[in-house]
Parts: C-alpha cells; structure tokens; sequence
C-alpha cells in the first residue's frame, strides 16, 4: 500500500461564491488539486466522492472539502470554505 505520509497531494479553493440574498441557495465552491496521483475526486461534508470539483446551490454555511487521488490518499481542505448570505438592512423594533 502507498504510504499516504509521503504524498505530494495538495488541494486549494479556487472559487467561493456567495448566495445572492438570505432565502437563495446559489453559493458555490470550487477546488483543485495538485500532487499525488490523478485522478482525484472530490467529496463535499463527507459525501459520497466523484470526479466534479465544482459544488453548486449551496446554503450559508461552512463546508469540508476533500479531495482523493488514485492512491486513495485523502485530503481535506484548510480552513474549511464558509458560504456567507449578504447583510440585511431589517431591522426589529419592539
């Protein structure tokens, strides 16, 4: 077995995109990853991991990022992306 210690696998966010407003679920994240042995796949918050490296109509939120390349080396990515929503304006009066 290939001694994952030893790998040159590295993984970097290209893109994070935010939602529009507070109530869309259009954020994004994309990565790539260098190093180690293609292919790779990626996974989001521990899915299952396939070949797209772009993630699409996402919520607000801080996501995990992992890539695997075909020494099954995994590799997650840090800090961790966050999905913001933009400010609101509202506000509450009693």
């Amino acid at each position: 077995p290939f001694d994952c210690g030893t790998s040159t696998l590295e993984i970097k966010l290209d893109n994070a995109s935010n939602v529009s407003s507070c109530a869309a679920l259009d954020g994004s994240i994309s990565v790539s990853a260098t190093g180690g042995k293609a292919p790779y796949q990626y996974s989001l918050n521990g899915g299952a991991f396939g070949t797209q490296n772009i993630f699409q109509n996402l919520a607000p939120g801080r996501y995990a990022v992992q890539v695997k390349d075909a020494n099954d080396c995994i590799l997650t990515l840090n800090p961790s992306p966050e999905i913001t929503s933009p400010s609101s304006d509202l506000t509450a009066t009693s």
